[in-house]
């Protein structure tokens, strides 16, 4: 199978999608307006690696009767900007993304946070353009009614032409700031955008410097008809809904084919469907998780979740009955309308075990093994019904660490990961400019990845520094797929001095931990004997360190002791003799230290180590024989 990059992005707001994610046993009820939590959780994601952290945003609170409102953990959260603010100061490598509205927002708004969130950053924000599919957001910004969905996405294609051409008011190299002559800025290098369109009058510039990315990534969230056409033009990565791997396909080549016909490469624009996924150390576990989640949402709740869903009332509908057909369209998401016809379809469910479903999460889940999903999100790779995922986690913290702990270092051995937030989308400095930035030419979508952050002065490109946790993922990864690859040769012990001391000091050696590559040897290579021997070695050498440390702690307190014990005996005699301290005081015990053992002493342990080992190798021979054995007497 050819090498393939998987993407992982984090949805984050709401901490999870399902509503019964606060309430999960150990969970922590208030992770979505916890800075301390989100914090937590970020750092956590950075070290594993995340592409992003991705935060939706609601501009109203969801539209559903009290009774079910009051069950609902979304009714707070913090604002996007404001929050990824603050993370930005606490991480360094991880993409912040922002849902930001062009139905209710104007474009100087968003083009001035944007760019400040993407300088405060260091070069990581990312926009996920949305149009606000809940008309209950317009009671909020002064209107009666929600704009028309055809606007909204007419209105949402010119305002992403005039925030980009916003960030482009000052060129790169604009600020002089030359204190000797006083001038701040070359004014040769503003450009005013003065844009006059249909629904949009903005004269520009932007009052602030060009972002560090030159325009931040583009997300686009819809999958209706405008929406697809509109992240087929604008979009570096695309979050979307499918539910299982033939629609997804089908999505995927529709969104890659409609952005080859906009006259681009099909490789720089990404597709991230939403994942939920639920750990275990068996499917059947995963599953009991997945249920018990399930079972903590209230039905009120779940016909909520269902009436916003299809965008009309459902709370009169026959709960054991099927969905009515005659349900009018309304003006809030069709995509997700859709999605509920479709599936009530499909499954031939009742109202009330749909609403279970969307009451919990209805989407796409991945619930079973870490060996089970690494495989299945292969396939989504391979088949072409992905790029990567957008993960929901099912409840916070342990969800999360489900995920960063046992399931990716499955994942590690088969995938590599991408380097800068730009570059993760193979879009590096994509920039379709508007007319008032040409009179400087911009940087092309094919600027290589250097070892520096300086300045091609040839072409004026830019060049981009790489992401040296990434480069060392990539090793490690290499470099289990060259152990694995070890134990296909032939296996020699020998009693040389040479192995044996290799065998205590290095045994493994970096990048990865002896611990971490005797947990992949036991998923990966199970049937190995020469494997597992390396294994039980490994434990057998953390028994050992274990005792040597213990017995230096030992050796210590004895130490202790005797000194206590020998001051004691001396105050005694000083005291009855009345003898002067220097004679009465004993020498210190003269205890041998771990590290003053002669070289004999610790080849002798290397040996009894060696011995271990060896007698591991051949248990596990003869037991892998008594198996072959035993198969053979049941065939």
């Amino acid at each position: 199978m050819p090498e393939k990059t998987l993407h992982l992005t984090a949805f984050m707001r709401p901490v999870s999608l399902h509503t019964g994610a606060w309430r999960y046993p150990g969970a922590y009820p208030d992770a979505n307006f916890n800075l301390t939590h989100l914090k937590s959780f970020i750092k956590k994601l950075e070290d594993a690696k995340f592409d992003a952290f991705f935060m939706a945003d609601h501009l109203a609170v969801l539209n559903m009767p009290v009774e079910a409102l009051k069950r609902s953990h979304t009714v707070t959260s913090f604002e996007p900007f404001t929050l990824l603010s603050a993370l930005s100061v606490v991480t360094e490598k991880i993409g912040l993304a922002a849902t930001a509205s062009t139905t209710y927002d104007e474009p100087y708004h968003i083009a001035r946070r944007f760019a400040s969130l993407d300088h405060l950053s260091s070069g990581r924000a990312a926009w996920n353009i949305v149009t606000t599919g809940n008309p209950e957001s317009a009671k909020n910004f002064g209107l009666d009614a929600h704009v028309e969905h055809a606007d909204r996405y007419k209105r949402a294609r010119e305002f992403y032409d005039v925030v980009t051409g916003l960030w482009d008011s000052f060129a790169d190299d604009a600020f002089i700031r030359d204190q000797e002559t006083g001038i701040y800025f070359d004014p040769e290098k503003l450009h005013v955008l003065d844009h006059k369109g249909d629904d949009l009058k903005v004269r520009g510039p932007l009052n602030i410097a060009r972002p560090v990315q030159g325009w931040p990534v583009i997300v686009q969230a819809g999958q209706s008809e405008p929406g697809k056409q509109l992240a087929a033009e604008t979009a570096e990565a695309v979050f979307c809904s499918p539910r299982d791997l033939e629609s997804a396909k089908a999505l995927y080549a529709d969104i890659k084919g409609r952005a080859v016909a906009a006259g681009r490469d099909r490789n720089h624009l990404k597709i991230l469907p939403a994942a939920f996924i639920v750990v275990g150390d068996s499917v059947e576990e995963a599953r009991a998780k997945r249920l018990k989640l399930d079972s903590l949402v209230h039905y009120d709740s779940a016909i909520a979740s269902l009436s916003i869903a299809l965008g009309t009332d459902a709370s009169g509908f026959d709960p054991d009955g099927p969905l009515p057909t005659d349900i009018p369209e309304t003006n809030a998401s069709k995509t997700g309308r859709a999605g509920v016809l479709k599936l009530a379809e499909d499954e031939k469910l009742t109202v009330r075990q749909l609403a279970q479903r969307y009451g919990g999460y209805s989407g796409l889940a991945f619930v079973g093994t870490p060996e089970s999903i690494a495989e299945e999100m292969s396939v989504w790779l391979d088949e072409e019904g992905a790029d990567g995922f957008t993960v929901v986690f099912p409840f916070l913290p342990q969800g999360l660490d489900d995920v960063v702990q046992r399931l990716l270092i499955t994942i590690i051995i088969t995938f590599f990961f991408g380097l800068t937030l730009r570059r993760l989308y193979n879009a590096a400095m994509e920039k379709r400019a508007s007319e008032a930035s040409k009179k400087r030419p911009l940087p092309s979508p094919g600027a290589e990845l250097l070892d520096s952050n300086k300045r091609n002065e040839e072409n004026d490109s830019e060049i981009f520094t790489m992401d040296s946790f990434s480069t060392d993922l990539m090793l490690r990864a290499r470099y289990v797929a060259a152990k694995q690859a070890s134990f296909d040769e032939p296996f020699e012990l020998s009693e040389g001095d040479s192995t044996l001391t290799h065998a205590i000091r290095a045994r493994v050696g970096a990048p990865l931990s002896d611990d971490a590559v005797a947990d992949i040897l036991k998923k990966v290579k199970p049937d190995c004997h020469k494997a597992q021997a390396w294994v039980k070695a490994q434990e057998l050498s953390k028994v050992a360190m274990e005792q040597i440390r213990a017995n230096s702690e030992n050796r210590d307190g004895l130490r202790k002791k005797l000194v206590r014990q020998s001051h004691g005996r001396a105050r005694q005699a000083e005291a009855q003799f009345d003898a002067p301290r220097y004679q009465a005081t004993a020498p210190a015990p003269n205890l041998q230290a771990p590290d003053d053992r002669t070289v004999e002493e610790e080849l002798e342990d290397a040996r009894v180590v060696y011995n271990r080992v060896s007698l591991a190798h051949d248990r596990l021979l003869k037991t892998i024989a008594d198996m072959e054995e035993f198969r053979k007497t049941l065939s």
